[in-house]
């Protein structure tokens, strides 16, 4: 009896395989499946959260084969909105050509929310003003993508404004990524938001808070992050101020006499923050 030959897998069951295998696609980083998660996101109907998860994994992939039909998608009205707006994330993540500057402006002037996004987030920084005005537009994606693109910016007045209020947006990934922008660029401009989003009520604010002020040495700094020490809700706290009492700790050891005596006039409201810390840090040692 000759042996049946082996069957083909049906499309639909390779798809769902390439579903079922995200994580270890993502991990190794393996675009050989590109083609069919980018299918799979934009011809199936899949469940929100599986298209965001799938979405990511593109993302993590950064393939520039599948721009071409990530733009098509985002740039049709007749595909689900919050598939465009997962296009429109994926590009976002794919280093390649941006579009021109002039279709650019175009979508994010747009009545279209994902068009306006997917403007928004390769406009450059001769559209800087462009950019900080799109922080406050009624749509959350859009302000999220205009949030990133600040982060390739030059600092302005127009731009810090616009980081200022982002820290203070109601939605809370908005928030997030402003204080991921001020890790980066550091504006002392937006030291007390940052500083009040130590008691945000999200989590991961709170902890991007906390990361972005270990570079804003101030006396203010120091008390903020020793009350999101002991109030013991911010996972990051105690690492910020640790990176904060070690910059001042070199700056009271400096070679000149002058300037430690000025560090030491400028740190004594919270000196006893940065004493305390020492001690903690010395009897943790020892224990060790």
């Amino acid at each position: 009896m000759s042996a049946r030959p082996e069957e083909r897998p049906s499309k639909r069951s390779r798809e769902r395989s390439v579903l079922e295998r995200l994580e270890e696609i993502e991990d190794a980083g393996d675009r050989r499946e590109t083609a069919a998660l980018t299918e799979a996101l934009l011809r199936r109907r899949l469940p929100d959260e599986t298209a965001a998860e799938v979405a990511d994994v593109l993302s993590a992939l950064e393939d520039p084969r599948c721009m071409p039909a990530l733009f098509a998608a985002a740039e049709d009205p007749s595909v689900p909105a919050f598939v465009r707006a997962l296009s429109a994330q994926v590009l976002s993540s794919i280093p390649g050509d941006d579009p021109p500057r002039e279709t650019c402006i175009r979508w994010s002037e747009s009545r279209d929310a994902v068009l306006r996004s997917l403007g928004v987030q390769f406009l450059d920084a001769e559209d800087s003003e462009r950019i900080a005005r799109a922080v406050t537009d009624p749509e959350v994606f859009v302000r999220r993508c205009a949030v990133e693109s600040l982060g390739t910016l030059v600092r302005t007045p127009p731009t810090l404004h616009a980081l200022r209020a982002a820290l203070q947006d109601e939605d809370a990934v908005v928030r997030e990524i402003a204080c991921r922008v001020a890790f980066f660029d550091e504006p002392l401009g937006v030291t007390r938001e940052l500083q009040r989003a130590l008691r945000d009520e999200s989590r991961h604010v709170r902890s991007a808070a906390a990361d972005a002020l270990q570079y804003f040495p101030r006396v203010s700094t120091l008390l903020a992050l020793s009350d999101a020490c002991e109030a013991g809700d911010c996972p990051t706290a105690d690492e910020a101020l640790s990176a904060v009492v070690a910059r001042v700790k070199e700056a009271l050891g400096a070679p000149s006499a002058a300037v430690r005596e000025r560090v030491a006039r400028w740190v004594a409201p919270a000196r006893w923050i940065v004493d305390e810390h020492v001690r903690r840090e010395q009897a943790r040692r020892r224990e060790a």
